[in-house]
């Protein structure tokens, strides 16, 4: 039973054994960027553009009342004129809109 309770206070030391990074040298100079990393690095952003009179946005209707507003229907086309006797005009007429 020693043995065991020196094996689990061991792997308890070990556990919780608090590491520290070796101090970093103060003299050393920063390497240049080499080809890639200054090819992918990151582009600085320009400053926001100042918003006009107004408000920012531009004047209509928003995003969303574009995007969920209803279609609108093109105009009704005149009625193509009909052959006497066609008895199946009325089947294959197009639909009216208007009562």
């Amino acid at each position: 039973m020693g043995k065991l309770t020196e094996g689990v206070v061991a792997a308890l030391r070990a556990t919780f054994t608090r590491e520290e990074l070796p101090p970093s040298p103060a003299s050393v100079e920063p390497e240049p960027p080499r080809l890639l990393a200054r090819l992918f690095r990151p582009e600085p952003l320009s400053p926001a553009p100042e918003p006009g009179p107004g408000g920012s946005r531009p004047a209509g209707r928003g995003t969303l009342s574009r995007l969920l507003a209803p279609d609108p229907f093109p105009p009704d086309l005149p009625p193509a004129p009909g052959r006497a006797g066609h008895w199946l005009a009325w089947l294959f007429s197009p639909e009216r809109l208007e009562p």
